[in-house]
């Protein structure tokens, strides 16, 4: 018999015990590996969906991508075409400011419509109050005073 002084690290196949016992040193002290975790291979079916897939997506991206390029281009073209129509209603509007012509339209209300200037008779007159009339002037020219000074306080404080 062996005196064992300490534990072996080692399995030893021990004549005298059984071989339960041996087995159960055996499992007691051998080192359990990890198992390694590996990935199932992919099928090529499955290589072939994922390559689909991308491709598809990738189809569907361009096609977003030429759709907002060809919006851009229509949005272009009409900020361009509004820019035109703008420029022409200006230029339409100046012509017709600088033909408003009070003679002329005068001419054409008494020579084409009849229109007839009325006579003394026809005019009528109010009386008003001098003192009424003077003060509500009075007010109306200093408020016009006022809004000037403001207007010109306002423009030196922007220059």
């Amino acid at each position: 018999m062996m005196v064992i002084s300490e534990k072996r690290k080692y399995n030893v196949y021990l004549e005298e015990d059984s071989d339960i016992t041996v087995a159960k040193i055996r499992d007691k002290y051998e080192k359990k590996k990890p198992r390694k975790k590996t990935m199932k291979p992919v099928s090529k079916l499955g290589y072939l969906f994922i390559v689909g897939l991308s491709f598809i997506l990738c189809t569907m991206l361009l096609g977003q991508h030429a759709r907002i390029n060809t919006l851009n281009n229509e949005i272009i073209s009409l900020e361009g075409e509004l820019k035109e129509v703008q420029m022409l209603n200006d230029s339409k509007e100046g012509s017709l400011l600088s033909s408003f012509d009070l003679d002329a339209i005068e001419k054409t209300a008494k020579e084409e419509l009849g229109m007839v200037e009325p006579t003394p008779e026809q005019y009528t007159y109010l009386a008003v109050e001098d003192s009424s009339l003077s003060a509500d002037a009075a007010e109306e020219e200093h408020s016009i005073q006022e809004a000037r000074a403001e207007g010109s306080w306002f423009t030196r404080l922007i220059d």
